[in-house]
């Protein structure tokens, strides 16, 4: 099971829940878990396999690149899945993948080390992933040409390679407008040892974002009691369109935390540096309003280690900007360097356009909780609406929500979890031991439980992006003291 601690936080009901999600949900990701079926190719010639490439983070390179392999990147939550083809003398390159996730596609230059290995990165459009809507087929890239900036063009265009991968123009925009998030894993020699990392045991890095929100009904804190036989803003919500509900997600904080395999360093703290390069971030503001200074090294981190991977990072408050750029976490006489971070800007993390989000109801039959109803939905400027099962498949990781309870007060020694499915956009969840995580509680107690005897609730997703997204909700008042 994956374990994960957030001792920095206050414990309250929120943030407990947090703790209980972090602690169910998941196992601790090695290789073998991302060892799924590879049924999907990318295909093409790279007309410059020898190419001149100035861009800034190959400081310290010749501006030459020569192109000997590429390196398809998912970049799923605490381990991202990489794999590596060479090309052939002709640039010809064919490399598989799982279909139905985003790959970012980089062309590697492994006489380099670290970061100068990057020599560019496939982009369509505003595309920086190309995300397969079928688990097995292909999509033929043709001749591709590395620019000097470090981008690589297709002569394929636009239009057509979405349509070759099978994606609406709709779904195209939403991926356009949230996967550069995913460019942090691009760097195919984290460590700086000069070796591909997938080449080495015990190498597999990781840089997670949690970001946490809070939901709100009218301005006021959402609680447990809010979403008991009614969906959040009421029975006059319970159709598709939120609009004009009153129904928020307020944003509170982020933690950008490193994780690698105990095996490679069993030190679970160290210092956190970050070189931007956009204006306006300057500076970070960490919960409990220390600064972090770029290009500073700074030791106001958090400890997040989980089964045998260890990890750290700082965790940014609600008016502090992300971090972006050039992350590097410094520990036991090691660098794990992360180029290429694109994070969302703080306006956009106060209002999450785009943002998808479970939403859920309890509800109860004679004094006691039956099922569990959901829906998955998306924010528009004006409405929360329900998703298309296309872009919810697209950008939710297989392993879809999660609902995490304790049973009655603070009992730390009891607490239960449901996945919400993101095979359809709503749907219910029968209340049973059988489609529940169940620590320290039986079947029977869980289906002996009322509604005022749900206590931290928790509410979470990991998007195919890397990211993980919380919401936010109160115990009901009178409850849970």
């Amino acid at each position: 099971m994956r374990v994960r601690t957030v001792n920095h936080l206050r414990q309250t009901g929120r943030i407990i829940a947090i703790t209980i999600i972090l602690s169910l949900w998941g196992c601790s990701p090695n290789e073998e878990e991302n060892k799924e079926a590879k049924n999907y190719r990318f295909t093409g010639q790279l007309s410059n396999a020898t190419a001149a490439v100035s861009a800034l983070w190959r400081a310290g390179a010749t501006t030459t690149c020569n192109v000997d392999n590429i390196m398809a990147v998912n970049p799923a939550t605490a381990y991202p899945d990489r794999n590596l083809a060479e090309l052939d003398d002709q640039g010809n390159f064919a490399i598989n993948v799982t279909g139905g996730k985003p790959w970012i596609l980089v062309f590697v230059d492994s006489s380099q080390v670290g970061q100068n290995m990057v020599c560019a990165m496939v982009k369509s459009d505003a595309l920086d992933s190309l995300a397969p809507a079928d688990t097995s087929g292909k999509t033929d890239l043709q001749t591709v040409t590395i620019n000097s900036d470090g981008s690589a063009t297709s002569s394929v265009t636009y239009a057509d390679l979405i349509d070759s991968l099978g994606l609406s123009a709709s779904t195209a925009t939403v991926l356009g407008a949230l996967d550069d998030v995913s460019l942090r894993y691009v760097n195919p020699d984290m460590d700086g040892d000069g070796i591909i990392d997938l080449k080495q045991d015990n190498h597999s890095f990781g840089l997670d974002f949690h970001i946490r929100f809070n939901m709100a009904l009218n301005s006021t804190n959402a609680h447990i009691g809010d979403i008991v036989d009614n969906y959040l803003g009421g029975s006059g919500v319970a159709d598709a369109s939120y609009a004009g509900t009153g129904v928020t997600a307020s944003y509170t904080s982020t933690g950008s935390y490193v994780s690698y395999p105990a095996a490679f360093s069993n030190v679970e703290t160290g210092t956190f540096t970050y070189s931007p390069t956009v204006t306006g971030r300057d500076s970070l503001t960490i919960e409990g309003g220390t600064i972090i200074t770029k290009d500073v090294a700074s030791s106001a981190i958090t400890a997040n280690s989980f089964g045998d991977y260890k990890g750290f990072g700082p965790n940014t408050n609600s008016s502090s900007e992300l971090p972006q750029g050039t992350l590097t976490y410094s520990f036991d006489s090691k660098n794990l360097i992360f180029t290429h971070v694109q994070t969302p800007a703080l306006a956009d993390l106060t209002n999450p356009l785009n943002r998808i989000a479970p939403f859920v109801r309890f509800v109860t039959a004679s004094g006691k909780v039956v099922r569990i109803d959901y829906k998955w939905m998306q924010k528009t400027s004006t409405a929360w609406q329900l998703v298309d099962l296309a872009t919810l498949q697209l950008l939710v990781n297989d392993s879809g929500g999660y609902i995490s309870l304790r049973p009655n007060l603070d009992n730390a020694t009891s607490s239960f979890g449901f996945t919400i499915p993101r095979n359809q956009v709503e749907g219910s969840i029968d209340w049973t031991g059988s489609n529940a995580n169940l620590n320290g509680i039986s079947a029977a107690e869980l289906e002996a439980l009322t509604a005022s005897q749900l206590c931290h609730f928790g509410l979470s997703y990991d998007d195919t992006l890397g990211m993980r997204y919380f919401s936010g909700f109160d115990n009901a008042p009178g409850t849970c003291q």
